[in-house]
């Protein structure tokens, strides 16, 4: 019997990262796993061969635009839901321990301020950026869940991901593409460690990196610029 080939879709969470891994091949039932670290979702017994991340990933140091060019790219897409794509800080904020330091670094390197929930990121935009390396770009990709269902679904999602009537509409889109609502639902972690959206947007995410396997998904932007590590700044859908 041929082995399992396994992607994984990851979105952070209060416990780490929640993952959902895939096997390309259907030979396997998906697999939700909690990682209390990127690294161990990095080097997670299965091997996934790709991995997409609702993160994200390279830094300007200067701004171009008001926002990444892909993250602009993806409120386009987004139309009524473009609030759901956050503006990335530029490199020097990063090492702000303070949401008040994160504005003055970022005001200060020609940025705009930032907000709280942005701030509340930190930690993980810190680690993912200490532990990817521009020769890991054909491994790990920057992905945005509701840009995602939005694309898999042909419009934005009607409801709020937080909603009833919005997981609804989540799961059954899901499902569609062969990830069974058992899988997810109901929610199978305490919200004390995982809150029942960021399931659902790890499992959109895993949809990503099998699109990616496939040579199915596209790049915003298709030329994606590097930042000053080497690491592509892209969102991949």
């Amino acid at each position: 019997m041929t082995a399992p080939q396994w992607v994984l879709g990851l979105d952070g969470c209060k416990s780490g990262w929640v993952g959902l891994l895939l096997d390309i091949g259907h030979r396997t039932e998906p697999r939700l796993r909690l990682f209390p670290a990127l690294s161990d979702a990095l080097n997670a017994p299965e091997k996934p061969a790709i991995i997409a991340i609702d993160i994200p990933i390279g830094f300007e140091d200067t701004p171009s635009g008001p926002a990444r060019a892909c993250e602009r790219l993806v409120r386009k897409l987004l139309k009524s839901r473009a609030s759901s794509v956050f503006s990335s800080p530029l490199r020097a904020a990063l090492t702000a321990t303070t949401h008040a330091e994160a504005i003055a670094l970022n005001r200060a390197a020609g940025g705009p301020g930032l907000s709280a929930q942005s701030f509340a990121l930190f930690k993980k935009l810190r680690e993912v950026d200490a532990a990817l390396t521009p020769d890991m770009s054909a491994r790990v990709f920057e992905t945005h869940p509701e840009a995602g269902f939005a694309l898999l679904s042909g419009s934005p999602m009607a409801h709020n991901k937080k909603t009833a009537e919005g997981r609804a509409e989540r799961l059954a889109l899901l499902a569609r593409y062969a990830i069974p609502a058992s899988i997810v639902d109901p929610h199978p972690y305490p919200k004390t460690r995982c809150a029942p959206d960021d399931v659902l947007d790890a499992a959109m995410c895993a949809l990503t990196a099998r699109r990616i396997a496939h040579g199915e998904a596209m790049s915003l932007p298709p030329d994606p610029p590097v930042d000053a590590r080497g690491l592509p700044m892209r969102i991949v859908l």
